[in-house]
């Protein structure tokens, strides 16, 4: 049965009761945030929740490693992944992905704002969060591409985004 939250309620208390009805290990860092791992395809992303009371704003980051060290890494990667990041920026339909200083890693963050006819419904987390590391998912390789593999920015974002048509 979905779980409701009232309007007004904090959404932080909604999703982490989701969260934790996936049997996921759930860590409150405060009234507003949580954060969680999740086990993907490529990775352990590290999603961390957070609400703006004042402005209404839920936010959503999706963090993952991809082996950059930031003492051994020359600053023309770094170029290299802001390029492949605006590429695949370009592409998103929600959400954004940038260099997380923090962890020397890639974040995927998105933001919106949740008024009077937020309701908590569990659906609400459960598609944001399948849909946030579905975008991680499919574009994972390309950071690998550039980082491990030597590819050029373009051609690492042309094999994470085209789409195929038709069925076999």
């Amino acid at each position: 049965m979905p779980m409701k939250a009232q309007f007004g309620e904090n959404p932080i208390e909604s999703a982490e009761t989701y969260l934790l009805s996936t049997d996921q290990f759930v860590k409150r860092l405060g009234e507003n945030e949580v954060i969680v791992n999740i086990l993907g395809k490529y990775c352990e992303f590290q999603a961390l929740l957070s609400w703006n009371e004042m402005k209404e704003l839920f936010h959503l980051s999706f963090g993952f490693s991809v082996g950059l060290k930031r003492e051994i890494s020359p600053p023309a990667l770094e170029t290299q992944l802001n390029k492949l990041i605006s590429l695949l920026n370009e592409n998103l339909h929600m959400g954004h992905f940038e260099i997380w200083r923090e962890e020397y890693g890639i974040v995927w963050r998105h933001a919106q704002f949740l008024d009077k006819s937020y309701r908590g419904d569990e659906n609400f987390f459960m598609r944001l969060l399948d849909e946030a590391q579905q975008i991680c998912e499919q574009n994972f390789p390309a950071f690998q591409y550039v980082l491990w593999g030597g590819k050029s920015p373009e051609l690492a974002a042309e094999s994470v985004l085209f789409e195929t048509l038709g069925t076999a």
